[in-house]
């Protein structure tokens, strides 16, 4: 059975191992539950079943297959499609072996020592089980961060300093390991463990640290984003709210309008046809249809209505509900705005010959309002991503519905079936 040196080195090692799984399968995806706790638990449970399977099996191939499966099972902590978890669980796992091998052959070139007396000897054990699984967590996070963390590109002399980093502690445990730990003194292996443990404690906090901040800055980069979006479309729904009242008043002095037409008719035609004229033209300007009886949502209803027709697509609206009252009117404007730009970008990108198409529906059932929305898509839609070429700027439209119907304890559903694309939305109190 292997000392407790050995042991502890394995345990840092599955530690780390559960680092680089968790950054690299959020490139590949994203987690499947919010709670911390749960992953946490998973985490303990790949690191004490890794532990128990290094200890006590000493069959190579067993020990290849109980691991490989090990890591199968943890990696449905995230939510990937099953293509992608089949070969990314594989690559992930050919990588772990030959970084450790990898290691025990530069070692056994540079020091003339046969690979099993280095797996006997503490100091290179920890270079290939931990020091190799430290660089290569550097190398993911990196790649990692590029995927995840839009908005904070890392300057190139950090990556540079995170590369030399492990690489500089790699050196140190080399010569620590070719130079001083011939010392048959078994207090002087145990202090010269324990440094080097602290050694590679400090990359590991150094690198967290960083990550940790890095993270900090993309989530007040996507508040300030978003903040300065949801402005934005505030304050254009309230100027068509504005534009909406305007219109209504418009409308309403048509009346005496009217009154001073029919008193022309007999006095000036050419006159009275003018004023007719320009009645017409008013009308054509406020024309408008009354879908939820709200003046500030059928005005933004409108105005997206308007939009669609003059790009050739179709739009179909139908409600059955008697008041929103108890849902805030900006709120519904974010959700409705977003969802109808969406739709209308996704059937402006369609071929010319297929029908291009919105239906809208609103239900009211009980106390809940129930909104629907679909409209034709391409094949490879993928709601999570925007097309627009601004990535930064852009795609925050779902997360921002997601975040306003959690407030009403809400329900999405996205459905993309037979080229169509359609959104349903539950919301209660």
């Amino acid at each position: 059975m292997k000392s407790w040196m050995f042991i502890l080195c394995d345990i840092v090692s599955l530690i780390i191992g559960v680092l680089i799984l968790n950054s690299y399968f959020l490139i590949f995806g994203k987690n499947r539950w919010k709670q911390k706790w749960k992953k946490l638990l998973c985490a303990i449970a790949f690191v004490i079943l890794g532990t128990i399977i290094n200890i006590f099996n000493q069959i190579q191939i067993v020990y290849a297959l109980l691991m490989f499966l090990l890591i199968v099972a943890y990696s449905l902590v995230f939510e990937v499609k099953v293509v992608k978890r089949i070969y990314s669980t594989l690559l992930i796992y050919v990588v772990f072996i030959f970084s450790e091998t990898g290691v025990f052959l530069i070692l056994s070139l540079i020091s003339s020592l046969t690979i099993a007396q280095l797996q006997g000897n503490i100091l290179a054990y920890m270079q290939a089980a931990i020091v190799a699984k430290v660089i290569f967590y550097v190398i993911i996070r990196l790649i990692s961060s590029k995927v995840t963390c839009k908005n904070n590109s890392i300057p190139k002399v950090i990556m540079a300093a995170f590369i030399v980093l492990p690489l500089t502690t790699f050196a140190i445990l080399y010569f620590t390991f070719e130079y001083v730990y011939t010392n048959s003194d078994i207090v002087a292996q145990i202090i010269l463990f324990i440094l080097a443990m602290l050694l590679i404690a400090a990359n590991m906090i150094v690198f967290l640290i960083f990550d940790y901040i890095s993270k900090q800055k993309d989530k007040e980069k996507n508040v300030e984003i978003k903040a300065q979006q949801l402005e934005y479309e505030r304050q254009y729904y309230s100027d068509l709210y504005e534009k909406q009242t305007q219109s209504d008043k418009i409308t309403h002095d048509l009346k005496s309008k009217y009154y001073a037409i029919h008193s022309l008719m007999d006095k000036d035609v050419k006159k009275a046809k003018k004023e007719l004229d320009s009645i017409v033209n008013v009308f054509e300007q406020v024309k408008k249809i009354k879908i939820t009886g709200d003046v500030g949502i059928d005005a933004l209803l409108n105005h997206k209505i308007m939009q669609a027709k003059e790009l050739g697509i179709e739009i179909d609206a139908i409600s059955c509900i008697s008041n929103v009252d108890k849902f805030d009117n900006i709120d519904l404007c974010v959700i409705l705005g977003n969802l109808l730009d969406n739709s209308i970008e996704a059937c402006n990108k369609l071929d010319e010959n297929i029908a291009k198409y919105i239906n809208i529906q609103f239900k009211q059932e009980l106390q809940y309002l129930i909104i629907s929305i679909e409209n034709p898509c391409e094949n490879n839609v993928d709601p999570k991503r925007t097309s627009k070429q601004d990535q930064i700027h852009h795609g925050f439209g779902i997360n921002n519905i997601k975040e306003i119907i959690d407030k009403y304890n809400g329900v999405l559903d996205i459905n993309i079936q037979d080229n169509k694309f359609k959104v349903t939305i539950v919301m209660g109190d």
